[in-house]
């Protein structure tokens, strides 16, 4: 469908819904055992915020992340709910001042793919990505 749409300008019935276009041709496909050991480092074991996951042999410390970090919330998310997700920046080591928190109307999805989100992105990505009057 994405190919359809974008080289040859076919358009389908949904074709232009990115919700649509991420439930029916999402990769989001992960082999059994992996999963498994994502979903219980992750959200049982909370490893992945307590720095007590390992990836390659080494650590995860997420205090070592110093980039300019935007943090969307979404309010009706059921996979990362909205307290936890308003934690997140406390997590990281990004200085408060080059971090953003974003408080939207939606659920895990919606909450991204969302119009009036991208004028927000825009700003926090035009704020850290050098040059500030190039054209659109």
């Amino acid at each position: 469908m994405f190919m359809d749409l974008y080289f040859y300008g076919k358009e389908y019935e949904y074709g232009n819904d990115a919700i649509f276009f991420w439930t029916t041709h999402s990769a989001r496909d992960v082999a059994g055992p992996a999963h498994r050991q994502y979903l219980w480092e992750i959200y049982h074991e909370n490893n992945l915020a307590n720095n007590k996951m390992t990836l390659f042999g080494r650590t995860i410390n997420l205090k070592n992340i110093k980039v300019p970090f935007c943090n969307v919330a979404a309010l009706f998310d059921h996979i990362v709910e909205f307290p936890t997700a308003l934690s997140t920046p406390y997590l990281i080591g990004t200085p408060p001042e080059d971090q953003v928190t974003i408080k939207i109307n939606g659920g895990h999805v919606r909450g991204v793919v969302n119009p009036s989100l991208y004028p927000l992105l825009e700003g926090f990505i035009r704020r850290y990505s050098g040059l500030k009057n190039r054209p659109m």
